[in-house]
């Protein structure tokens, strides 16, 4: 009796919120977790959505067409069910989402621009300006917006990067993410929401090496969020989040270039694709980056404490 009842179920709760949170800290894991989920509970909508993602943030692109048809199979049919209020809203809203996402990362622009403007009201009523960043960008490739067209109309600081990138004002956002020493003066405090890189981080050094990383044959990127490209690099010491040191920062790219927007340190990246610099400097002989020890560190290390 009980195993028929669990057949007749569309979803476990349970299983899928454990999948689902494994996309950031572990999306190749949650890839064949949600394959394997949906092979038993192949009408749980929800899990389809949050699977196609997953395949859009690993660039598996042509899979979360896919899968993007199946959840929009899905939707057609249970329009014809009785379901609670706004479930058939948010299920188009997060089609919209996963279409649009999908159409800018496989760089068809014109495609993207004329869906958008074909369900711009429902898009509206659905979700508001979600989408202002992303149809910025995508404006800005197809040469529709420039810098001139957007002077009277205050944007967010990614925005602005996407219609006129300026590397200074990268390097000001992360500069107030590095450590500051009590006894230093400054006209700026570190700021800790997303963590905060250690002191004598060497911000220039690092992002010069970087640079030639990303885009190359060791690109490691990851497709999170919209218009950017996520990229992981280990670099021992580097920072602290919630006050815990890590040996983890993540740099966020405008989508296939290597204009970095922003970088911060980061948990939980053991899982996922990285460049270790500190074996990369090490190989190379190069000691410019390999970052000093201050005296506490270096006394522990004379003295084998931890």
């Amino acid at each position: 009796m009980k195993s028929k009842l669990i057949k007749r179920k569309s979803f476990n709760s349970e299983v899928r919120k454990y999948i689902i949170s494994l996309i950031e800290i572990n999306p190749y894991l949650a890839k064949k977790e949600f394959k394997e989920y949906l092979d038993v509970y192949d009408e749980d909508y929800y899990a389809v959505d949050k699977y196609v993602n997953t395949l859009i943030i690993l660039g598996e692109f042509d899979e979360a067409e896919e899968q993007l048809k199946i959840l929009e199979e899905l939707i057609q049919r249970v329009s014809s069910l009785k379901r609670k209020p706004g479930v058939i809203e948010f299920l188009i809203g997060r089609v919209f989402i996963n279409k649009m996402n999908l159409l800018s990362r496989q760089e068809k622009f014109e495609e993207l621009y004329k869906y958008y403007n074909e369900n711009y009201k429902l898009i509206q009523n659905l979700l508001g300006n979600y989408f202002e960043g992303l149809m910025i960008f995508c404006k800005c490739k197809l040469g529709i917006i420039n810098l001139e067209t957007t002077k009277k109309h205050p944007t967010s600081y990614l925005s602005k990067q996407i219609i006129n990138y300026d590397e200074n004002a990268f390097f000001e956002l992360v500069k107030r993410r590095i450590e500051v020493s009590p006894n230093t003066t400054g006209n700026f405090t570190a700021v800790n929401e997303d963590g905060v890189f250690v002191e004598n981080f060497p911000l220039d050094e690092i992002v010069k090496k970087i640079k030639p990383i990303i885009l190359s044959k060791d690109d490691k990127r990851l497709y999170y969020n919209f218009a950017t490209c996520h990229y992981i690099f280990k670099y021992n010491n580097c920072g602290k989040v919630n006050g815990e040191s890590t040996n983890y920062f993540r740099v966020v790219c405008l989508q296939n270039t290597n204009q970095i927007i922003t970088m911060y340190p980061a948990v939980n990246c053991e899982n996922l694709p990285c460049v270790d610099l500190n074996k990369r400097y090490d190989s190379l002989d190069d000691k410019s980056l390999i970052r000093k020890r201050n005296r506490v560190e270096e006394f522990n290390r004379r003295f084998g404490f931890k």
